[in-house]
């Protein structure tokens, strides 16, 4: 089946998928293994270590519910991501992301706030059009945030 096949026009939330439709996705979709692996995660005590003590939305235990709240995955190129690192499997913390997306929600990037808006280093080097290693050198030297993101290269290269 196509994957609009599965999307059901009449649920009350877009991207939501028709319960009849559920029982014809094949075990090895995407959507299946991410409700898999997600559980494992959670359930299997030897990858505490990796992920700390994760749980799964008791509403997530069944494919179908866990699939409508979620949807289908956009495209091959987006995975299962909890939006918050510390918080857990459940509905408002899942979102379908890319890798990009992914390693840019890491416990370990740098973040920078900018005028109350916080984002990774990574993203504020493309959005500001620095590499990402000036901005790295930046922090290392102690710059403040403001500093690191509204210096120009052409001013730092006359400063002393």
């Amino acid at each position: 089946f196509p994957l609009q096949s599965h999307l059901d026009s009449s649920a009350s939330e877009p991207g939501a998928v028709s319960p009849m439709r559920v029982s014809v996705m094949s075990e090895r979709s995407r959507e299946k293994r991410a409700w898999y692996d997600m559980r494992a995660r959670c359930k299997n005590p030897h990858k505490a270590a990796i992920y700390g003590h994760l749980s799964v939305s008791p509403r997530w235990e069944s494919f179908a519910a866990f699939l409508f709240d979620i949807g289908l995955a956009p495209s091959e190129d987006h995975w299962l991501e909890r939006i918050n690192n510390d918080g857990h499997y459940e509905p408002g913390n899942v979102r379908w992301a890319t890798i990009r997306e992914q390693t840019r929600n890491r416990r370990t990037n740098r973040r920078l706030t900018l005028n109350g808006v916080t984002k990774c280093l990574a993203e504020w080097a493309d959005e500001l059009g620095f590499s990402a290693t000036t901005l790295y050198g930046r922090v290392y030297l102690g710059w403040s945030d403001d500093r690191v993101l509204t210096t120009s290269l052409r001013r730092i290269r006359h400063v002393k």
